[in-house]
């Protein structure tokens, strides 16, 4: 779905970008599935991984504890400190060292001139090192923002918040983009307007209507469809 050119006649443009990193920038959500569905399965030995994969599919936005948790009320087994600690460090090394950038993110973001942050609910390491690989850290500058930072992860508005602040500007100045719907809600709940991206989405189809259900303004599936979208939508630097 494309912007109508006159969607910001009545309101000021956003001038600043924020980016989510994984499944916007870094292709690393199918590292993360198959580094949980392996870690995970032995403790879970009742359940397929086919029905783990798609118990883990819909949260994969969610901060890692946070999804860990969620998904031990939800199958009811139990983890134990030190177990939970080895499954997060499993998934941080293989997304660190494994991802690969979204096709095509380069060059996008290479055409933007506008103010960029991460909000990711990734630790601060993992985004690091993960921007690294893809060589796109230097577009970023001071601006990287981790939940692990915040009093609370995605979807809760927080990190969003930290990053607007960082770049010294309102929410309404910001446009986000996001592949979750726990990333939408969380810069929704900042007072953001999002972008959603479903491009490396497992089901594209499935993340889209998730994504417009959670408050995305549009929904992109194809990088260079949200390249122009982005810029006709964002102002330009004074």
């Amino acid at each position: 779905m494309t912007p109508h050119a006159n969607e910001y006649a009545n309101e000021r443009a956003p001038a600043y970008l924020i980016c989510d990193c994984d499944g916007v920038l870094i292709d690393s959500e199918s590292v993360a599935l198959r580094a949980l569905i392996r870690t995970l399965g032995p403790h879970i030995p009742h359940l397929s991984s086919a029905a783990l994969e798609d118990m883990l599919e819909p949260r994969l936005g969610m901060n890692t504890m946070a999804l860990l948790s969620e998904l031990q009320s939800s199958i009811g087994f139990h983890l134990s400190d030190a177990q939970l600690a080895t499954v997060v460090a499993d998934v941080e090394h293989d997304c660190a060292t494994q991802s690969q950038p979204v096709p095509g993110i380069a060059n996008l973001l290479a055409t933007l001139p506008q103010p960029k942050a991460v909000a990711s609910n990734s630790s601060r390491p993992r985004i690091e090192a993960s921007l690294r690989r893809a060589g796109l850290r230097e577009l970023f500058g001071e601006h990287i923002y981790s939940a692990y930072e915040t009093p609370r992860p995605k979807p809760a508005p927080d990190v969003y918040l930290a990053a607007c602040a960082g770049l010294g500007a309102s929410p309404a100045q910001c446009l986000v983009i996001e592949d979750s719907d726990t990333g939408v809600r969380a810069a929704r709940a900042a007072g953001l307007t999002v972008f959603g991206f479903a491009g490396v989405a497992h089901v594209p189809a499935v993340a889209t209507q998730r994504l417009l259900a959670a408050g995305a303004r549009h929904v992109f599936t194809d990088m260079r469809a949200l390249a122009d979208a982005l810029s006709s939508t964002l102002a330009t630097p004074a």
